[in-house]
């Protein structure tokens, strides 16, 4: 009774046997199975009977462990003796598309020109422009030249009424002193012309004192030659009186030309001295133009700085622009100590004023060192606003929804070679070339920089490739037995949704890309749908 109950049981595990791990063994191990059990079952019941069952247990075990391990990746799967179930897979068949590389940056739009207008005067501004009756605000137009606000100038013009006076008074000083200065070289040249003149006399008496003193000798000589005649009785004694007589008057005409020289250098001294007195009115007169023109030029200073401080109680517009910022009201009292200069956006929120011209708009950015090495000056950038960026961030960002959500595009117009000490990185200016309207002063923006760019290169989503070992993968599907084919592929530009394959996939071949990261080279895969 026992035996056969033995016997009906290791039949039943026989059977439970086959079922439960012909689904697992491979097809070959599941007809062995087979052909075992049948055989089992048409012996005999012999002691042989029981250890065939044993061995085909532990056989059926061993390949139950085999095709356990099977399942498990490893590098050597393609050699496994099981063949694995087919993976699912999405795929996408890869392209010949442009593709751009970018460079992107957060930027603040600024004008291009712009001028902050201030008061350099402490005063109440009495005035504000008024257009269409209303006081002027901010995204207002003005014209050059306009006057736009001005200080109380009543003082100022006091001072500008007695800056004037005084410089009147000095030009009339100067014209006096001239005048002066001019008589003073006249009495000069008058007194030079006075001492020619006296060098002349004093040549003529000097001329004849030599004659007089020739004559006298003359007269001397020839009445002693005729007082001897007369001792002699030569000659009658009133002849030697004649001769006395001519003597007599030539010595009276010797001491009137001693005295005609001494006369002529008197007048000469005197002559000398008035030269020297016109000359002294002559310094005098210069110094009195001097003065004159130095009370002038102070005169003068006074005027200009009083004007100069008047021009700085009005602000006009500088070119034709519209009104940025405007932080002053009528009857308000400014002070140049009001501004704050301790950085821009301080220097914005206290200036009086500030116009833009809102036809010359860029945008001033910072890139990291290793990106702004690749930005170069003339290429293309595209500008997107934050709340447009929101939805593209939603919806997925690709080049071709990137441009057409730019609100704005420019060229790259300078980049600083040096890198900020600070933050470490690169200043770059963009000058927008369309879409200014689009963009307000100071606003917050996003920058995409077009670097480099293929127009046919082979590209599949970004995303598709795994990384292993530092080296990039592509798993491409042998669309004949649906295998993949695990090959190394050579990166090229990478852009904002797909990534270039220079080498390693052609155009057209069925890339996987959800499901790869479970793939080995040699899977078998089944696809379940693609992402084209």
């Amino acid at each position: 009774m026992n035996s056969a109950n033995n016997k009906s049981k290791q039949k039943l595990e026989i059977n439970t046997i086959s079922v439960t791990q012909k689904e697992e063994l491979t097809e070959s191990q599941n007809e062995r199975l087979n052909t075992d059990i049948n055989t089992a079952q048409k012996k005999k019941k012999s002691p042989w009977y029981f250890l065939g069952l044993a061995m085909l247990a532990i056989g059926s075990i061993a390949g139950w462990r085999t095709f356990t391990v099977s399942q498990k990746p490893s590098s050597i799967e393609q050699r496994s003796v099981s063949a694995p179930a087919s993976l699912p897979v999405r795929t996408v068949r890869s392209q010949i598309n442009p593709i751009e590389a970018w460079v992107f940056s957060n930027g603040e739009v600024a004008a291009v020109r712009f001028k902050h207008l201030t008061f350099q005067t402490a005063g109440t501004i009495n005035y504000l422009k008024q257009i269409e009756g209303q006081d002027l605000r901010e995204g207002d137009f003005v014209k050059a030249g306009e006057l736009l606000a001005r200080i109380d100038q009543r003082k100022l013009n006091a001072d500008i009424t007695v800056a004037a006076a005084s410089q009147a008074e000095a030009r009339k000083e100067i014209t006096n002193a001239l005048a002066n200065l001019q008589q003073a070289k006249a009495g000069l040249e008058a007194e030079r012309a006075n001492l020619s003149q006296a060098e002349q006399n004093l040549a003529k008496a000097k001329a004849d004192l030599s004659k007089a003193k020739t004559s006298r000798n003359f007269a001397e000589t020839d009445l002693i030659r005729y007082q001897e005649l007369v001792a002699e009785g030569a000659i009658q004694r009133r002849e030697v009186e004649l001769k006395k007589t001519n003597f007599l008057d030539a010595e009276a005409n010797l001491e009137a030309a001693n005295a005609g020289v001494k006369s002529a250098e008197s007048q000469i001294r005197a002559t000398q001295a008035q030269i020297a007195a016109a000359q002294g009115q002559l310094l005098a007169a210069q110094t009195q133009v001097e003065t004159a023109e130095s009370g002038l030029k102070s005169a003068s200073a006074r005027l200009d700085k009083s004007n100069v401080i008047l021009e700085d109680t009005v602000l006009t517009a500088p070119f034709d622009g519209v009104v940025a910022y405007l932080n002053i009201r009528e009857g308000d009292y400014w002070s140049p100590e009001v501004l704050r200069t301790s950085n821009y956006q301080e220097v914005v929120e206290s200036v009086p004023m500030m116009v833009v011209d809102p036809n010359k708009l860029e945008v001033n950015l910072e890139l990291p060192a290793f990106d702004g090495s690749k930005v170069r000056p003339n290429q293309t950038a595209y500008i997107v606003r934050d709340a447009d960026l929101t939805q593209a961030s939603i919806k997925g960002l690709s080049s071709e929804n990137l441009i057409d959500l730019a609100q704005a595009k420019g060229d790259i117009f300078a980049v600083n070679p040096a890198v900020t000490p600070g933050g470490r990185a690169v200043n770059a200016r963009i000058r927008i070339a369309e879409g200014k309207e689009n963009l307000k002063v100071g606003e917050r923006v996003s920058v995409w920089i077009a670097t480099d760019s293929n127009p046919k290169a082979v590209v599949v989503p970004k995303g598709s490739l795994v990384i292993r070992d530092r080296q990039a993968y592509a798993f491409v599907v042998n669309e004949g037995d649906n295998t993949v084919e695990q090959r190394p592929v050579e990166l090229g530009i990478e852009g904002l949704a797909y990534q270039e394959i220079k080498a390693g996939v052609a155009e057209g071949e069925l890339v996987v890309t959800d499901g790869k990261n479970r793939l080995v080279n040699g899977s078998s895969v089944r696809l379940v749908g693609s992402n084209n």
